[in-house]
């Protein structure tokens, strides 16, 4: 269905394309009573566990210092790479990345009192959100509000939904930001970022999210760190000519003053002004010294 939606007349578009997915499976799934398992929805009030002072003193663990400082390396780092992505899908305001920490600091301060998971910005999410048609920053905003005011009042309506509706439709917005025509180019021009793609990739499926951004972050840094300890600069000096010495091929002509042939002559980078032998008729020519 996400993928023929595109495809449908501009009426029946009206509605988001994930939408009428999600709602016409349900139905689908709950006419042929298909043996599958549904969301769960709990009471938010039951939810909502605040840390005792044991959980505090657990702060001084050097194992639970840890998790914490990874927790928020890999959070921020994927709030960032979203962030990135999600401007490259629309031409409004650019993401603000400083905003976009403390906002996401404020929150998960907030969760973490309340006794929530930590939360952080989502690409495919962030995607589908875009897919549908959000064009401004309120548009999380109201994600976020229909997804509290479903929970609280619709409890019933959301646990008939299959879990494997939402996978689909995040495979889907998955599958759409993977630039297919870009790979072979990034293979062939930029082997390291290449191999740190699909690495991370590997690890995300074959481990976990946590696990799999992670080590995509470690081998980033030790791509960097490599590259950075094998730099070769060149230096290109150029003459009063214009034109860099010591790059110009033998039978290029160049004019160096020589009054018997136009054939270029090679003048030392070290003093500039000695002088040298034309390549053409050997002629000995002094050059002017460099503007």
């Amino acid at each position: 269905m996400l993928a023929a939606w595109p495809r449908l007349p501009a009426k029946a578009r009206q509605v988001p394309g994930p939408l009428a997915a999600v709602a016409l499976t349900t139905a689908v799934a709950l006419a042929f009573d298909a043996p599958v398992a549904k969301l769960e929805v709990r009471g938010l009030l039951g939810a909502v566990q605040p840390p005792g002072i044991g959980d505090f003193a657990r702060l001084a663990e050097v194992g639970v210092l840890g998790t914490v400082l990874a927790f928020a390396l890999i959070s921020s780092a994927e709030t960032l790479f979203s962030a990135a992505a999600v401007d490259r899908m629309h031409d409004g305001p650019r993401t603000d990345y400083d905003r976009e920490l403390i906002a996401q600091g404020t929150g998960n301060a907030v969760c973490g009192a309340l006794g929530a998971l930590p939360m952080t910005a989502v690409i495919v999410r962030s995607s589908a959100n875009v897919q549908a048609g959000a064009r401004t920053k309120a548009s999380r905003v109201l994600h976020g509000l229909w997804l509290l005011l479903f929970a609280a009042l619709l409890p019933a309506a959301l646990g008939l939904i299959p879990l494997a509706v939402l996978a689909g439709v995040l495979v889907h917005a998955g599958w759409k930001l993977i630039p297919t025509s870009g790979l072979a180019p990034l293979w062939r021009d930029h082997r390291g970022e290449a191999l740190v793609l699909v690495a991370t990739a590997v690890a995300v499926t074959a481990l976990n999210l946590f696990e799999g951004v992670l080590l995509g972050l470690l081998l980033a840094v030790v791509k960097t760190a490599w590259e950075t300890s094998h730099v070769h600069l060149d230096v290109h000096d150029e003459g009063a000519t214009g034109t860099p010495y010591g790059s110009r091929s033998r039978a290029t002509p160049r004019s160096c003053g020589c009054r018997t042939c136009s054939t270029g002559w090679r003048r030392s980078p070290a003093t500039g002004r000695s002088s040298s032998t034309c390549r053409g008729c050997a002629t000995s020519t002094t050059p002017a010294a460099p503007p």
